[in-house]
C-alpha cells in the first residue's frame, strides 16, 4: 500500500515536523511513502534539501508539489514574455523590507513600480499601470530572472492569475470574478499535454494526487495532516483510497469549546476510513462528542531521537529551556512570570527561549518589565531542537491547548525533566507526574515555580528524572513502539470495506 502524507506546505512547526519523521520512519521500515505538500512554495526544491541536510527528512522519501510538478514537467516550453518597463523619470521610496523605483512618463502618469528586497536587491516583483493609474498587471519573481505568477486586472480589480514555468509556459491559470473576488475556474496542462477545466483548485489539486501521485498505484492511503485537508480529499475515498484524517492539533479552545475550523468536518468523521489522533483522552472525547462508528487509532509523533552517545555527551550548560512559536496561546507571558518566581529564589538562574513570532517585541517588553534581561534569552528559531533540549536540565511548558505536545516528547527523549501546565491534550499522556517531570493544575505559577527550583537544587532528583524520562521514552515512544501502532493501523485500514 502506498502511503502518501497531505499537508498545505513545509513550514517552521511542529505539523511539518511530525508528517516529515512520520514519512522518514515509514521508508526507513521499507515503507512506500510520500508526502504532497499542495500550496504554492516558490524555494520548495530548497525547503526540501534542507530538510534533508539537516536530518529532518529522509532523502528516500518522495515529496510532490503540483506547481513544481508542472513547472519542471513543462520548463522546456516558452509563452509569456515579460513586458519591458520604461526607464525614465525614475522615483525612489525605501522601507525596511523594500525598494520601491516608480517610473512616470513626461506627463507624470504612473507607468510601473518594480519592487526590490531591501537586503538582497533582488527583483521581488513589477506592477504595470493604465492611463488612469490602475494597476493592469503584476508580475512575481521569486528569485528567479522570468516571473513565476502573473497577475492581470481590470479596471483595478484582479481577473486571472497565471502560474508560469521557468520559460513562460502557463501550466494553471485561474479565472477570478472582478466584481466579487471570488474564482471562477481553473484552467490547467496535465502530465498528458491535455488542458483540463476544474471548477476549483481543490479538484486540480486532488487530480494531482490520483493522476500523477498514485497513478500506477491500485491501493493507497491517504493521511490527511491539517485543519483544511481531510474534507477536501475525503471525496477521493474508494476502493483505491482509503482516506484518514490525522488530528494533530486540539480541537477545544480553552473553554472546552469546539473551533469553528473542526466543525466542518468532525461531524463527518465517521465517512472516513478510520482516525488518527496523538492521545488516548483526545480519542475518548471524539467517540463521546461525535458518536465517531469507525476506528480510531491513537498513535503519537514520531520522535526522531538523538543518539545515546550524543545525549550523553552533552553538558548540561543550559538551566531551563522553552521551545515555543512566540504566539498567543503559548503561555509565554505565564512563563516569564513563573521565571520571575524563579530568580527571586535563584538569581542566576538562567531561561533559553527558542523560536519566533508575532508576539517577539512583546515578549521583550515583558522581560524588562519584569527586570530579567540577566535571566531570559530569546534566541530565536533552532534547526536543532533536539541538541538544545539536550543541553539543558529542565523543560518547560507553558501551553494553554495542544494537541499532543511535541516538545514535550522530544524534551523526555533527551532524558530532561518536563514540568508542564496539565492541558488537553498531551501533557498527562507524555508526563509520569512526580518521575519523569510534574504537571501543574489550574496553570498554578508558584507551583511551576517551585517544581522548576527542586529540580534545578536537587542534582540526584534531576537525575532520577531524567533516567525514568528516558526508560519511558523508549517503552512508549521509540521508533519501535510508534511504528507497531502505525503498522497496526494501517493492516486495519486495508482490511476496512
Amino acid at each position: 500500500m502506498k502511503i502518501v502524507s497531505i499537508m498545505p506546505d513545509m513550514g517552521p512547526g511542529g505539523l511539518t515536523a511530525a508528517v516529515l519523521s512520520r514519512s522518514s520512519l515509514m521508508v526507513e521500515a521499507g515503507e512506500d511513502a510520500s508526502v504532497v505538500l499542495y500550496q504554492f512554495m516558490p524555494y520548495f526544491e530548497e525547503a526540501v534539501r534542507e530538510r534533508i541536510r539537516n536530518g529532518r527528512l529522509n532523502s528516500k522519501v518522495r515529496v510532490h508539489n503540483p506547481y513544481q510538478y508542472y513547472d519542471s514537467l513543462y520548463s522546456d516550453k516558452s509563452g509569456y514574455v515579460p513586458e519591458i518597463y520604461p526607464q525614465t523619470y525614475q522615483h525612489l521610496t525605501f522601507t525596511k523590507e523594500e525598494i520601491c523605483e516608480s517610473y512616470f512618463d513626461e506627463e507624470l502618469n504612473l507607468l510601473a513600480r518594480v519592487i526590490r528586497s531591501a537586503a538582497s536587491r533582488k527583483l521581488i516583483s513589477i506592477q504595470y499601470f493604465d492611463e488612469a493609474s490602475l494597476i493592469r498587471k503584476e508580475e512575481f519573481f521569486y528569485g528567479r530572472k522570468t516571473p513565476r505568477i502573473v497577475r492581470y486586472y481590470a479596471n483595478g480589480s484582479l481577473v486571472n492569475e497565471r502560474y508560469l514555468s521557468v520559460n513562460g509556459f502557463c501550466y494553471l491559470r485561474q479565472d477570478v470574478n472582478g466584481k466579487t473576488g471570488k474564482f471562477t475556474g481553473f484552467w490547467s496542462w496535465d502530465s498528458k499535454n491535455k488542458i483540463k477545466f476544474y471548477k476549483s483548485i481543490w479538484d486540480w489539486r486532488r487530480d494531482f494526487v490520483s493522476n500523477v501521485v498514485c497513478i500506477n498505484s491500485s491501493s493507497n492511503l491517504l493521511l490527511c495532516d491539517g485543519n483544511n485537508v481531510p474534507p477536501q480529499f475525503l471525496r477521493l475515498k474508494s476502493d483505491r483510497f482509503k482516506v484518514c484524517p490525522v488530528i494533530h492539533m486540539n480541537h477545544l479552545d480553552e473553554r472546552g469549546r469546539e473551533r469553528k475550523h473542526y466543525g466542518i468536518y468532525f461531524n463527518k468523521l465517521s465517512d472516513f476510513d478510520a482516525v488518527i489522533c496523538l492521545t488516548s483522552e483526545q480519542a475518548n472525547d471524539l467517540r463521546t462528542s461525535y458518536g465517531v462508528e469507525i476506528p480510531i487509532c491513537v498513535i503519537p509523533n514520531r520522535i526522531a531521537a538523538l543518539p545515546v552517545s550524543e545525549i550523553n555527551s552533552n553538558p548540561r550548560n543550559f538551566d531551563v529551556t522553552m521551545i515555543s512559536r512566540l504566539e498567543e496561546g503559548k503561555g509565554l507571558a505565564d512563563a516569564i512570570e513563573a521565571f520571575r518566581l524563579i530568580a527571586d529564589n535563584l538569581p542566576d538562574a538562567k531561561l533559553e527561549i527558542f523560536g519566533s513570532g508575532s508576539m517577539e517585541q512583546e515578549i521583550t517588553n515583558l522581560i524588562k518589565e519584569h527586570g530579567l534581561e540577566r535571566n531570559i534569552t530569546l534566541r530565536g528559531v533552532t534547526p536543532t531542537p533536539l541538541k538544545e533540549m539536550a543541553k539543558t536540565k529542565v523543560f518547560i511548558f507553558t501551553s494553554e491547548s495542544e494537541g499532543f505536545g511535541l516538545t514535550i516528547a522530544e524534551a523526555l527523549s533527551t532524558g530532561t525533566p518536563v514540568v508542564s501546565f496539565d492541558v488537553k491534550y498531551g501533557p498527562s499522556s507524555l508526563i509520569e507526574d512526580g518521575e519523569t517531570g510534574y504537571l501543574i493544575d489550574n496553570r498554578n505559577l508558584k507551583r511551576l515555580a517551585d517544581s522548576v527550583v527542586s529540580l534545578l537544587t536537587d542534582e540526584d532528583l534531576r537525575a532520577a528524572f531524567s533516567e525514568a524520562a528516558r526508560r519511558w521514552f523508549d517503552a512508549n515512544l521509540s521508533d519501535k513502539a510508534v511504528l507497531a501502532r502505525w503498522m497496526k493501523a494501517i493492516d486495519l485500514v486495508s482490511k476496512n470495506q
